[in-house]
């Protein structure tokens, strides 16, 4: 009996391991195709995404109307071959989706297959350096200074392009804290003027406004017409030279604070549709803010008024300003872009 009980004994470490079942091996995967972790991305997809994130250099250009064109060029460097994308994003029909966010389309072109798809990104507005670099020309004092309460309930600061000689209303505007800068004696065409009268109409009157504290950084060209010699004259006393156009343009922040540049016009006479007019800034905003880098947009006009060609109706300012302000836009005078570029 014994020896029975240790034959049992013996036996149950064995039945033990026996009866416990071997787990199946992992299957391995098939020579040549991914596992099952791995995900598959092709070459369109992968461009999608790095749009999609935001973080990729986005451009604009002018096309044969000059019709804005904002655009990113991307090389697919993880593919065997680096084909060539081109990305078009729509920003005239972003869709706002609450404040500071809007739903962008956007299409993606594979340059040497051809293949092209349409997609969205979401555009979260941040605050950010870029801004409008807004000015008013000639002799209106008394329309602005009616005005200072409209740009101060939209915290915009101005730069005022003066006629003339020394006027109270520059002291205001100062205290205000807008720009005053220099626009000429006389408003003449400098370009149909002997020189003599030239430098009369630029620098004559200048001691009139140093008398008073106020020394100038800018000088916009009357009717922004010049010719090439005016701006080597004009350097030993005015940092900035300001044109005049109707030419979409922005500028890196730097470049703005020495030399000369043109500010596009958005005078009642360039925009007789109003629709038309609010169209234009929204796109133009809207590329300053998308783009990347930090930029400046010059916007000039003169008056503010329903009537006036060379003016801007108070209610088209509103939109301006708003719609400046949605976007997280800051304001620039010109004697702050001279002092970030001094002498």
């Amino acid at each position: 009996m014994k020896n029975f009980f240790f034959y049992i004994l013996m036996l149950l470490p064995g039945l033990f391991f026996s009866c416990k079942t071997t787990p199946p091996a992992e299957p391995l995967p098939s020579p040549g195709l991914p596992s099952v972790e791995e995900e598959i991305v092709s070459p369109m997809e992968r461009i999608v995404r790095k749009v999609q994130s935001r973080n990729i250099p986005v451009y604009y250009t002018l096309d044969e109307n000059a019709a804005i064109v904002v655009k990113s060029d991307l090389v697919d460097d993880e593919g065997e071959n680096g084909e060539l994308f081109e990305v078009i994003y729509d920003l005239k029909h972003a869709v706002p989706v609450e404040d500071f966010r809007y739903r962008v389309p956007f299409s993606v072109e594979n340059r040497a297959g051809g293949l092209k798809e349409d997609h969205e990104l979401d555009w979260n507005i941040e605050e950010g350096e870029s801004g409008l670099l807004l000015s008013f020309d000639d002799h209106f004092t008394g329309v602005w200074a009616e005005n200072f309460e409209r740009f101060s309930s939209h915290g915009a600061r101005v730069t005022f392009f003066i006629t003339g000689t020394w006027h109270e209303f520059c002291a205001e505007a100062l205290r205000q804290g807008h720009d005053v800068q220099y626009h000429s004696l006389g408003h003449l065409n400098l370009t149909r003027v002997s020189r003599g009268v030239f430098f009369r109409e630029t620098l004559a009157a200048l001691d009139s406004f140093r008398n008073k504290g106020l020394h100038f950084n800018a000088f916009a060209y009357p009717f922004g017409l010049r010719e090439d010699w005016m701006n080597d004259a004009l350097y030993p006393y005015f940092q900035i030279l300001r044109g005049y156009g109707v030419m979409f343009r922005l500028y890196p922040l730097e470049d703005l604070g020495r030399g000369y540049h043109a500010s596009v016009s958005i005078d009642n006479i360039i925009y007789k549709d109003d629709e038309d007019f609010k169209a234009h800034i929204t796109l133009m905003l809207r590329t300053l803010k998308f783009i990347s880098g930090d930029q400046a947009l010059p916007l000039t006009t003169h008056t503010i008024s329903d009537e006036a060609l060379w003016g801007i109706k108070p209610w088209r300012l509103d939109y301006l300003l708003e719609s400046a302000a949605g976007l997280k836009l800051r304001y620039y005078k010109y004697s702050d872009l001279a002092a970030m570029s001094p002498d």
